[in-house]
Parts: structure tokens; sequence; C-alpha cells
């Protein structure tokens, strides 16, 4: 654990604006069904359907990556990076 950092959202850590266009505040849909699977690869059971919409969230420098907040309220994360972006979702 020497070597963990926690990474705070402070006023000079966050940022609204990713890479791959998207700026918090954005509204997703989902394009196509979304299978959620474990760490062993295997299917959970958990089933976002297409058309489910989707909330892009603010992210700390320091630790970058894409965050949503998904119609449940639970937070998730996605790949950084405009192909995976579009391959999953389209701007509402």
């Amino acid at each position: 654990m020497a070597n963990w950092k926690l990474h705070l959202p402070t006023e000079d850590n966050l940022f609204n604006q990713y890479k791959c266009g998207l700026t918090a505040g954005d509204r997703l849909r989902l394009k196509k069904d979304l299978v959620i699977s474990g760490s062993d690869g295997a299917p959970t059971g958990e089933v976002h359907p297409a058309g489910e919409e989707w909330v892009v969230l603010s992210d700390v420098k320091s630790d970058p990556v894409l965050w949503l907040r998904r119609p449940d309220g639970e937070r998730c994360t996605c790949n950084d990076d405009a192909q995976s972006v579009d391959e999953w979702f389209e701007r509402v």
C-alpha cells in the first residue's frame, strides 16, 4: 500500500473536458445492449438495454478516466477515446 495514491476531487484536480470530446453534463444514449461482465470475464446477468440514457461526470486530473452515471445512479468508467464512445453511445 506504500505506492497507493489518494485521488481527491479538489478544485485544482477536477476537469470537465475529456480527450474523446465529451464534457461533464453531456447526456448519452446506448446504441446497443451492454452486457456487464465480472473480473473473470463471465457475464454477471446485468444488461443495460439500448436506448438507456447515461450522463458524463467530472473526473480528476491525477487519475483520468471517463466517468459516467448510469440510470440507476451508479457510477462506471468507459474508455476515454472517441472511437470507443462512438461505438457504444450517441449524444442526446
